[in-house]
């Protein structure tokens, strides 16, 4: 019997070190994905020119080696560790992270005979990094990890934090506000963030109203003195202010909307109180920037006259590009340009950023390279069958959110801030994903997608 016990004691502690190893060896991954953002594959070759462009180089080597040598051991425990004859493989389809490397490794196929792209490090990296994200989920949920999900979550918190501030003081560092107007479009030509460019103001918003709306979620479930009340009120209106300057269309239309969804699904709050803050969170911080931007006007404010005008109030947001802009900044030329160039008869598509190669020159000059919308993306991308697996996606994404919401009452209580702040997150790049490309590829929406999935799935299959 001593011997029994011993062998399972000793087993036990073998196990805990393997899961130590793991949880080490996934924060160390996550955090070099994270920092693979923003680099290219060029930025290898300028290795050894410099000690920054070396980082840069590093940034990218090192998280695409570990995404192959991770992909390459969930291989061997899926087909060796396991018994696949008893794996039932419809479940594939009922997985997000099976259906997301399905979504990946399907748009592989179509690059041999795409004429635009050759199969290369350039064409492939985006692949190799998203297949690595979901190498760690899925090494999460084989070794039963989901306890390190929240860890993980205040990591990623703690990063975007960390960027934004440190983006946001080096882009005004050179430009900020100097004409007292809007900061869309300003151009960030000499500022540089590790010899690269700094993320344009559409991205750079989008962080902002990321931050805000984790601080939203603080005031209302966790701030439990007056202090930490009136602190968040200052920052989510400061914030509000940066995110109405950048006047960019899509993360207003996703930010409002998302101040809306958290604050209706409050249910510990008042309607009245829900209206002031409604009132507070958007309308407030527009009418302190338009209102200085009235005042910060010579042509409008002078000394002798300190009544606010309504007509030339009113002027200022109409001059606003929110409401003077009535174009969709070119979508409906590249969507269309994309699905007139895209050759019907082509089951698998062009392969990963084929939108860059079947928009034009000119429209690319005039507007952009990406086709802006992910179902786009990826039926440009992967084709037919890869365009109705990111379907499939959002289906689970939706069903998720509906089970957390409305069958689990996530928001009847004041626990679980990291489940709800994913919530919110998912359906903010849901609706982001109709303007963007959003997380149809990797990038910092990829990675804000696959964590709050894993911790909102994480909550609906919880047991009560």
């Amino acid at each position: 019997m001593n011997l029994i016990a011993k062998y399972f004691i000793e087993k036990s502690k073998k196990y805990s070190k393997i899961k130590l190893f793991l949880y080490l060896y996934i924060i160390i991954f996550w955090s070099f994905l994270w920092s693979s953002i923003n680099t290219l594959p060029e930025e290898i070759n300028n290795f050894g020119d410099s000690f920054l462009r070396s980082i840069n180089a590093l940034r990218i080597i090192i998280p695409v080696t570990l995404s192959v040598i991770t992909f390459i051991f969930i291989i061997i425990n899926f087909f060796y560790l396991k018994n696949v004859k008893k794996y039932e493989f419809k479940k594939i389809f009922q997985n997000i992270y099976f259906l997301f490397l399905i979504y990946f490794i399907l748009q592989i196929v179509g690059i041999y005979k795409n004429k635009f792209n050759l199969y290369n490090f350039d064409s492939l990296f985006l692949i190799y990094l998203g297949v690595g994200a979901i190498s760690v989920f899925l090494i999460i949920k084989n070794f039963q990890l989901e306890k390190m999900l929240k860890n993980l979550f205040y990591l990623t918190i703690s990063i975007i934090i960390a960027v934004t501030i440190y983006i946001t003081f080096v882009s005004f560092k050179l430009t900020g506000l100097k004409e007292f107007t809007y900061i869309y479009g300003i151009n960030w030509a000499e500022a540089k963030f590790l010899h690269q460019e700094i993320p344009r103001i559409t991205g750079l918003s989008r962080l902002w109203a990321i931050i805000s709306l984790f601080i939203i979620m603080f005031f209302y479930y966790c701030s439990k003195n007056n202090f930490a009340k009136y602190l968040s009120y200052l920052l989510i209106i400061f914030l509000g202010l940066f995110i109405w300057a950048a006047q960019s269309r899509g993360t207003l239309l996703c930010y409002f909307l998302s101040i809306i969804f958290i604050t209706l699904l409050n249910r510990k709050i008042s309607a009245i109180r829900k209206i002031c803050f409604l009132f507070i969170f958007i309308i407030l911080p527009v009418l302190i920037y338009q209102t200085y931007i009235y005042y910060s006007s010579s042509s409008i404010y002078s000394s002798s006259s300190k009544i606010i005008s309504d007509k030339n109030y009113l002027d200022t947001f109409a001059k606003s590009r929110i409401i003077n802009n009535k174009t969709t900044s070119g979508r409906i030329e590249l969507w269309s340009e994309v699905l007139n160039k895209y050759e019907k008869k082509r089951f698998f598509g062009y392969g990963p950023q084929a939108d860059r190669n079947l928009i034009g020159r000119e429209l690319e000059r005039k507007y952009s390279n990406n086709v802006s919308n992910a179902y786009l993306y990826a039926f440009a991308c992967g084709g037919y069958l890869t365009i109705i697996i990111f379907i499939m996606i959002n289906i689970q994404i939706i069903i998720s959110l509906y089970k957390a919401i409305f069958i689990k009452g996530l928001f009847l209580n004041k626990h679980n801030i990291e489940t709800k702040f994913c919530a919110t997150l998912l359906f903010y790049f849901l609706m982001r994903s109709f303007i963007e490309n959003s997380y149809a590829l990797f990038s910092i929406d990829f990675l804000l997608v696959i964590i709050s999935i894993s911790i909102v799935k994480k909550f609906v299959n919880k047991k009560i």
